[in-house]
């Protein structure tokens, strides 16, 4: 089985066939890669290197997955969920106990929920 074929990204965006949630969620997670590469070329917290690595690749995964939405995707990002709720919900507790509300954590722990339940909906209307 092959996961990941060469396809020109504007083969990939075809807007008329993908719901927008789906295409707001693979921005927000070339986003995230973003964000985890210049993490992990330039610390500016105290994440490791290789975390911020991992998470370009599963960003990455996560690009190709709200676009092209394949079956087994969506136990991809309901492990990705759970490791998401766990690690944003509990900086997000910590921080707000100080008095403090970061926006990314609030954003993730949100949106994240959101997307998985509109991925599994889309895969039963699928099959």
């Amino acid at each position: 089985m092959v996961l990941f074929r060469t396809i020109p990204i504007y083969l990939m965006l075809d807007f008329k066939r993908q719901p927008k949630i789906f295409i707001a969620g693979a921005v927000l997670a070339f986003a995230a890669m973003l964000y985890h590469t210049i993490g992990a070329v330039q610390p500016f917290d105290a994440t490791p290197a290789w975390r911020h690595m991992l998470f370009i690749g599963v960003c990455t995964i996560c690009m190709y997955g709200l676009l092209k939405r394949p079956q087994w995707f969506v136990w991809f990002f309901s492990v990705l969920t759970v490791q998401q709720l766990y690690s944003h919900g509990s900086h997000f507790t910590k921080l707000l106990q100080e008095g403090k509300l970061n926006l990314i954590d609030a954003g993730v722990l949100l949106l994240t929920p959101v997307v998985l339940i509109l991925l599994w909906r889309d895969q039963r209307s699928r099959s």
